[in-house]
């Protein structure tokens, strides 16, 4: 008999032509909180979701309490006792928190739930789980009525409320305020005591050193280390998460900064965004580093148009804007990549040409009318410019690979002009030989005086391409640091407010 009740052997995953899970081998004992630590795109999050049930992996054996098992779909997992606290909250809109609780229960497994639901009875024990856990939540509310923080304590109260053995939880104190952190520690204490095994996935290096029994580092796919708190140090995590020196990852030109382009000045928006200011010179990398909801993206869509502003100005070249819509942004100058390239960046089922030239359709016009054969001569000149693999200029972007959809997206604004670039997570899911393309893309833009907005959750290719780094912390500016300044730890520190 295994003394783990989680075992994942020889996982590996690839979506597209990118191999996101090399091999895994993982472990889990009854009664432990085991961390899974490393950067955005270290492979985490994807292997939890294998053991969820969300996605399967391409290879190796999973086993519980011993036996070797399969999960064909999420409730699989629930059935065997495993549940998830993910970031995305998997919850009914339209229903009220009791309901939410109470659903989560149902399954074909449960014999208790079949027949009348008794209404009173399902509030009750809603409001006893919530006594019980300090949670002060109305069973009552609807749940498209609750905060972000509260959605979140609803989808821990979820996975207790069905007594799990094994409960998954993914960056589960990002929204809490630190008195409501402490509480979730002492659940995590009980959890503990009662034989629960508690999978923690995190940033926060004091929290993990805090609540951790066991630590396991993933870069790259790979598994790096699994040691305890006691073994591995704060800098020691942050080094094995970082990995190889930044100078052979990232192939940061030094480029001469020319006159300030963009200038941003008190951006606020509906409480998600507060008093943002900043501005940008020719020539310059602007990296913006921030947790998932700490409005980075907010900032970039409020600057392009898609979010509206509730006060602030933005200037470019001196000249104050008046950005209402995206199509005001790209008249400005202004090109968005978005991270999200497949829906918000491309036409699927549109050709390469025709992606190209969507943002400055003007210039491929012959007068009133498009001018295709002028359209696809374009194409083949940022198709060789930026050595996008296709067999023909015909091609629609959706049978490209993640790599040459990204250079689509770039030509596209390199094509409108524009000489404000915001690259919003612009390498992910990608392999690391396009990684660099982007990284060379980013060099030519400043070479040839743009500027970049650069968001991403990988740390280190932030201070990789950087030449300036803002932090963001719950919608405030808390951090600003030059190159030479760049200290890992204090960024992580700032942004996640420890």
């Amino acid at each position: 008999m295994s003394d783990n009740i989680v075992e994942m052997c020889g996982i590996s995953k690839q979506f597209n032509d990118v191999l996101v899970l090399k091999d895994i081998n993982f472990q889990v004992k009854p009664g432990e909180v085991h961390t899974l630590f490393g950067e955005n795109g270290s492979g985490k999050s994807v292997l939890m979701k294998i053991l969820s049930g969300l996605i399967e992996s391409d290879s190796g054996l999973i086993y519980f309490n011993g036996e070797k098992t399969s999960f064909s779909s999420y409730k699989d997992a629930q059935i065997l006792g495993i549940r998830s606290v993910f970031q995305n909250h998997l919850l009914f809109p339209d229903l009220s928190v009791a309901e939410n609780l109470f659903l989560s229960k149902i399954s074909g497994e449960d014999k208790h739930t079949r027949g009348l639901i008794k209404t009173n009875k399902m509030y009750s024990d809603c409001q006893r789980l919530f006594d019980s856990l300090n949670f002060k939540m109305d069973p009552k509310k609807l749940v498209k009525e609750l905060d972000l923080w509260e959605k979140q304590l609803l989808e821990i109260a979820k996975a207790l409320y069905v007594k799990a053995s094994v409960i998954i939880m993914d960056e589960a104190t990002n929204l809490f305020s630190d008195a409501d952190k402490e509480n979730i520690y002492k659940i995590i204490k009980e959890l503990k005591q009662k034989g629960i095994s508690i999978i923690f996935i995190s940033h926060k290096v004091e929290e993990v050193l805090r609540i951790s029994d066991r630590i396991t580092i993933m870069r790259d796919g790979e598994v790096v280390i699994t040691g305890t708190p006691q073994e591995l140090s704060k800098d020691r995590l942050i080094k094995l998460s970082a990995g190889n020196d930044l100078k052979h990852r990232y192939p940061k030109l030094t480029v001469q900064k020319g006159r300030v382009l963009l200038k941003a000045e008190n951006l606020c928006m509906d409480n998600i965004i507060n008093n943002i200011n900043f501005s940008i010179r020719k020539g310059e990398i602007l990296g913006i580093a921030g947790l998932v909801g700490s409005g980075r993206t907010a900032i970039a869509k409020a600057l392009f148009g898609i979010n509206k502003l509730d006060r602030g100005q933005i200037f470019i070249n001196g000249t104050k804007l008046n950005i209402k819509s995206p199509s005001d942004a790209i008249k400005a100058g202004i090109g968005f990549i978005s991270e999200d390239r497949l829906t918000e960046g491309l036409i699927q089922n549109f050709d390469i040409s025709s992606n190209i030239t969507l943002s400055n359709l003007h210039n491929a016009k012959d007068g009133f009318f498009l001018n295709k054969d002028k359209e696809k001569d374009i194409a083949r000149r940022f198709i060789k410019k930026l050595v996008i693999k296709t067999p023909f200029v015909e091609q629609k972007v959706k049978n490209l690979s993640g790599g040459n959809q990204q250079k689509v997206v770039l030509s596209k604004w390199f094509f409108s002009g524009a000489k404000v670039f915001i690259f919003d997570e612009p390498t992910t899911g990608l392999d690391n030989g396009s990684k660099v393309e982007v990284y060379n893309m980013m060099n030519e833009i400043v070479l040839n005086n743009g500027a970049i907005i650069l968001i991403s959750s990988d740390f280190s290719e932030l201070m990789g391409m950087s030449d300036r780094i803002l932090g963001i912390y719950n919608g405030a500016q808390v951090l600003e640091m030059k190159r030479e300044e760049f200290d890992l730890e204090k960024i992580l520190s700032c942004i996640t407010g420890e």
